[in-house]
């Protein structure tokens, strides 16, 4: 102390820990968990209490809330602004209509591509007689298909029985066909003795198709192996079937009267 009271004071080099410790520098790079509160250091991504990810100290799930939150809304702001630009465009561009021009007559002749109807009348629904009930009409024009059928299987049978040895495997599905048509034919002749000028024809229809009915019921009650008994059924359903030619035509006679044009029978190839 002597010898620096005499030379005056000297600088010396100060200690660090003599200043003491600066509060708050060493927790500078530290924060806390928002959900353990678990101090963490800076820039870690994941607590290593809780699990819970982080970006930049905040949970990843209440960032990406804010994100696409703020995503809708800039979409939603970006379709507002693009729905007033387009209807701004939409009434700036549009047209203005021109006032009418009066049409001056052309001395140019134009052919016209619509058909002109011609001078010969056609036959059309009013041709057909007011007086002859819907009910009737329907069941002509529907006589037309179960004639057609009937002239059909008549072919088959007559085929199955021309064979060398007939066998009831192939006569009874034609018999079975005829029948199921037949029943069709009853309601045929039914509608048509709704009206009176059709009576007649109405009766002749009926007992056609009721003969039918018997044979087919008589030859399939029958056993399969009774080659005979579907034999000579076969031969009478013909005989029976020869009475459509006249009675089909009898019904376009009819129809004809009642304004109606009937297709003709296809023969069977």
């Amino acid at each position: 102390m002597t010898v620096d009271a005499l030379h005056g004071s000297v600088d010396r080099p100060r200690d660090p820990a003599s200043d003491g410790v600066a509060i708050g520098t060493p927790d500078a790079n530290i924060f806390l968990c928002p959900r353990c509160t678990r101090p963490l250091a800076v820039g870690v991504s994941r607590c290593a209490g809780c699990r819970t990810r982080l970006v930049a100290g905040v949970p990843l799930l209440k960032v990406s809330g804010f994100v696409g939150l703020w995503l809708i809304v800039g979409l939603a702001a970006t379709a507002s602004i693009f729905g007033v630009l387009t209807f701004a465009g939409g009434r700036a561009a549009a047209p203005e209509i021109a006032p009418p021009v009066a049409a001056v007559p052309s001395t140019v002749a134009v052919p016209s591509t619509v058909a002109m109807a011609s001078a010969a009348p056609h036959p059309t629904a009013a041709t057909v007689d007011p007086r002859v009930p819907v009910a009737v009409l329907t069941a002509l024009r529907r006589s037309t298909s179960v004639n057609q059928r009937l002239l059909g299987d008549a072919d088959l049978l007559g085929k199955a029985l021309a064979a060398r040895d007939p066998s009831p495997a192939d006569i009874a599905p034609v018999l079975r066909n005829i029948a199921a048509t037949a029943s069709l034919g009853d309601g045929v002749a039914s509608r048509v003795g709704t009206w009176d000028e059709a009576a007649g024809l109405s009766r002749a229809l009926a007992s056609f198709y009721a003969s039918i009915d018997r044979i087919a019921e008589e030859a399939l009650t029958a056993s399969i192996t009774n080659d005979r008994a579907y034999k000579d059924a076969g031969t009478r359903m013909l005989a029976v079937l020869d009475r459509l030619a006249r009675l089909d035509a009898d019904t376009r006679a009819l129809a004809t009267s009642a304004g109606l044009d009937l297709p003709p029978l296809t023969a069977p190839s």
